[in-house]
């Protein structure tokens, strides 16, 4: 997927591994619980030949306003590295909630996402309303 610079990029996840409750959406990258409680989620986005010293950002968002965030700054002083940014977090939500991946960086160009499992989202209820 492309990123622009400087953009808050929703990220598209359009492939499932597991989902016995059918609670994600792949046609709008939408997780909704359908059982209030607190989940456990994660996601991690890669970027290739990110540059050397620019960010990238995951952006968690529920009902539209952001919720969470986790930054990295590629560490490499002199040359592009592949860029990798996972955010786990623990949150409450309701039945009808729904959480919602972004990214956002500054390369100075657009950047590419990885493919496959470096870049993915989960999410299970640890405890019940």
């Amino acid at each position: 997927q492309s990123i622009s610079n400087n953009t808050n990029t929703k990220v598209t996840f359009d492939t499932e591994l597991f989902d016995s409750d059918g609670t994600y959406d792949t046609s709008a990258s939408r997780f909704t619980p359908g059982v209030a409680g607190h989940y456990l989620a994660s996601s991690t986005i890669s970027i290739t030949n990110h540059p050397a010293s620019a960010y990238c950002q995951v952006r968690i968002v529920k009902n539209g306003s952001d919720v969470f965030n986790e930054f990295n700054q590629n560490q490499f002083a002199s040359s592009d590295a592949d860029t990798k940014t996972t955010a786990t977090f623990m949150i409450y939500l309701d039945a009808d909630d729904y959480l919602e991946i972004f990214i956002r960086q500054n390369a100075g160009q657009s950047e590419t996402t990885r493919t496959g499992h470096e870049c993915r989202f989960m999410a299970h209820r640890i405890i019940g309303a």
